[in-house]
């Protein structure tokens, strides 16, 4: 059996993710329009486990048939509370991909703000 790529398990991951924050979006917005879900965000995980070394990817895409706010923040945070990463700006049609390299074993949060909405992942790295 062919197992996926990386690279193919990591479009998976972010379509994955992308989906469920769209619903998850839509679900905390009731009846809301559909321009809620605008832009989407790239899920900040690993294939197996994350070691040192491996780079986070975080991202952002704007989904253009939705319309509406492009706006997106996005900080990651490591076990002391020290942002070790951030961005924020206008998202466009084509995905915006950060790699982080994780340089110390421990948990990392990643926080995602669009729309006024935020989402929060916590990634655990191993030695």
């Amino acid at each position: 059996m062919n197992w996926p790529t990386r690279r193919t398990r990591a479009f998976l991951s972010a379509l994955v993710a992308a989906l469920a924050v769209t619903a998850g979006i839509a679900a905390t917005a009731g009846t809301a329009s559909a321009q809620s879900a605008t832009v989407l965000i790239n899920y900040p995980g690993c294939p197996n486990v994350c070691r040192v070394g491996d780079n986070l990817t975080v991202g952002v895409w704007y989904q253009a048939i939705s319309g509406g706010a492009h706006g997106y923040w996005v900080g990651v945070y490591n076990d002391q509370g020290k942002r070790v990463f951030m961005r924020s700006g206008s998202a466009t049609t084509t995905w915006k991909l950060w790699n982080i390299r994780l340089t110390q074993a421990g948990h990392y949060t990643t926080i995602y703000a669009t729309d006024g909405v935020k989402q929060g992942y916590r990634t655990n790295v191993a030695k």
